[in-house]
């Protein structure tokens, strides 16, 4: 027998647990809630709810470009993220997370984005993400917006957040304004001019080959003691075809597999355009970078996962999200740059296509 007080309103139940009534429904279907019918008025149970469903999420996922967790581990239902649940976030895991997000909503189906006035939820706010999911997808895409107000503030540590690069050659202003701000904030001006570089190339590459858009994020990370080097974290995604589909466009590659024919992409002289255009030297440009700087780098393309960590111990593991197109990322120390040649990384390529 379910008491007087137990007995809550729909409304209530959105109240309870801090979302929408078409998130509710969502709930509703999938838990199974009983009604409670008196006339025309419908109820619900109150320790029914919340025995299956608790109004306070457990703040435990961190999405960073060295752990192993995924996007999908938002989703509370097929099309509802729970960005709650966020503890810590860098510039791959917000792209990967805008990139799932988006893919979402261009497969038809209305998604739903669960909120709360918290650290994380606006700093995503302030990097521009929902401004980005409205301008991309307004009518598809959803979230409580009384919990995502304000103006959005200037993190310091994010030198780059968001940015969209629609047409080939957007990204060189951005990439030498950024350039100059690093020096201003005491980066090498090798970093800077390495990181211009990686930029310019990841960009290209995603437009030119990758025929779709792409973003571009960067961010700072200060050193807690004076004896450490400070570290730059640069991220680029886009919504293309993905590495391995575009490399074999060309018919020369048509036959490699999907890990080989990621890995043969940042091989020099490797193009999905024919060989008379002398094309293909940008990934591996941008790969001599992260092997001279013993840097850690890690691509995604489709479902599949590449990384190189600190020690060069280049690995497979799953993808933070599995959808089209192609995510980058590398964290740089403001170290001296070792001198690595197109060569030498085309003998580190050569030796981890051996291993498949």
């Amino acid at each position: 027998m379910t008491s007087s007080t137990d007995k809550i309103t729909i409304a209530d139940v959105c109240a309870l647990l801090g979302v929408s009534r078409p998130t509710f429904n969502a709930y509703r279907k999938r838990f199974g809630f009983k009604e409670i019918r008196e006339g025309r008025q419908v109820f619900f149970s109150r320790p029914e709810i919340l025995s299956k469903i608790s109004p306070k999420v457990a703040v435990t996922k961190s999405l960073l470009i060295t752990d192993d967790a995924v996007v999908s581990e938002l989703l509370i239902d097929d099309a509802i993220f729970d960005l709650r649940k966020i503890k810590r976030i860098d510039p791959h895991g917000v792209l990967s997370l805008l990139c799932s997000v988006l893919a979402k909503a261009e497969e038809g189906k209305p998604v739903r984005l669960l909120v709360e006035d918290s650290f994380q939820i606006q700093r995503l706010h302030s990097l521009g993400f929902f401004f980005e999911l409205e301008r991309n997808q307004r009518d598809l895409i959803s979230w409580d917006r009384s919990k995502v107000t304000g103006l959005r503030t200037t993190d310091p540590d994010m030198f780059l957040p968001i940015q969209y690069i629609g047409n080939k050659g957007g990204e060189r202003q951005i990439a030498e304004d950024l350039v100059r701000l690093l020096i201003r904030h005491g980066f090498s001006e090798e970093i800077g001019a390495r990181i211009g570089w990686i930029f310019g190339e990841l960009a290209d590459n995603a437009l030119t080959h990758g025929k779709g858009p792409c973003y571009l994020m960067c961010h700072r990370y200060i050193a807690a003691k004076k004896d450490r080097f400070n570290f730059l974290a640069v991220a680029v995604a886009d919504r293309g075809m993905g590495i391995h589909n575009s490399l074999r466009t060309n018919p020369k590659y048509s036959s490699l597999d999907n890990k080989a024919a990621l890995l043969t992409a940042f091989k020099s002289s490797v193009s999905s355009w024919a060989d008379e255009f002398k094309r293909g030297k940008g990934l591996t440009d941008v790969m001599t970078i992260s092997l001279g700087n013993d840097s850690y780098f890690r691509v995604e393309s489709g479902d599949m996962g590449f990384s190189i960590p600190w020690d060069r111990n280049a690995k497979w593991g799953r993808p933070m999200c599995s959808v089209s197109g192609a995510r980058y990322s590398i964290v740089l120390t403001d170290a001296e740059f070792k001198n690595v040649s197109r060569e030498d990384a085309d003998a580190y390529i050569e030796a981890l296509l051996r291993t498949l």
